[in-house]
């Protein structure tokens, strides 16, 4: 992240705002963004038990690996094992309340059944049903089928839309109320949430926060760019979707599925 922040303090962005198409502007911007982000803040794989409680860390989950190596290879009464034996029971502790208080605390104004099943995975009292095997049938067969199935879904819905052809967009003259300044910009990045998920945006959400200040005046560039070019940019319009079941079990795709939506930041 610091490394991150001094590119990113140096940087002219002039490449992008002098550009007259909204498009290109666009292209310009995320081509950058992205190149930036994989050479600062690259992705790292991490291996995950699907079995595992939400709370469950990495740290935690090399913890235990080497208690069960100093198990099998010292014993049960070595000083190894039982040093490391204890280093697990507090970190289960640490990333239990740690969860607890990123994650759960705050679903008790805002969401408390959500909140029960969150305390009770905690507990162990219950674990989260897979409740897509339970759509499962002769006319879906695979977890896959049943994927493209919502995605059928989802593009019928739109099947009969007619796109509105290039020409039919107009330079129009746009209210100066309707556009933004500076200010307006930082305090909107300001406020974006860090731990939502970015959806497909290879941006991190932490990114337009942590730096709302130097990326304020490229973004109010962009903004009042696709406002007056009518020009809806495809970054903006990609978007990872979800389906949540709006009853328990549900019993068909297109009745008893809503889709939840994940879009990019911007």
């Amino acid at each position: 992240m610091n490394a991150f922040g001094r590119w990113i303090m140096r940087f002219d962005w002039s490449c992008v705002t002098n550009l007259t198409l909204a498009k290109d502007k666009f292209e310009a911007f995320y081509t950058i963004m992205s190149n930036a982000v994989d050479l600062y803040l690259p992705k790292k794989r991490v291996r995950v038990c699907p079995n595992s409680k939400p709370w469950v860390t990495p740290k935690l989950t090399s913890l235990i690996g080497l208690r069960q190596n100093a198990l099998s290879m010292l014993g049960k009464d070595s000083a190894r094992f039982k040093d490391l034996r204890n280093r697990v029971q507090r970190e289960c502790k640490t990333a239990k309340a740690r969860f607890y208080n990123n994650k759960v605390s705050t679903l008790k104004e805002s969401n408390v059944s959500r909140w029960w099943k969150e305390v009770k995975a905690l507990s162990g009292v219950t674990a989260s049903s897979e409740w897509w095997h339970q759509m499962l049938c002769e006319t879906i067969p695979t977890v896959d089928a049943l994927a493209e199935r919502f995605n059928e879904f989802l593009r019928d819905l739109t099947s009969n839309f007619i796109p509105l052809p290039e020409s039919a967009v107009e330079l129009i003259s746009v209210p100066q109320e309707l556009l933004v300044c500076r200010g307006t910009v930082f305090s909107a990045l300001r406020s974006i949430k860090v731990k939502k998920s970015s959806g497909p945006d290879p941006v991190p959400a932490v990114v337009w926060k942590e730096f709302a200040f130097e990326l304020a005046d490229v973004i109010k560039d962009l903004y009042n760019s696709s406002l007056e070019q009518g020009f809806v940019p495809v970054q903006i319009k990609e978007s990872i979707v979800h389906p949540l079941p709006k009853r328990n079990p549900p019993k068909s795709v297109e009745e008893d599925l809503r889709p939840i939506t994940l879009t990019s930041h911007l």
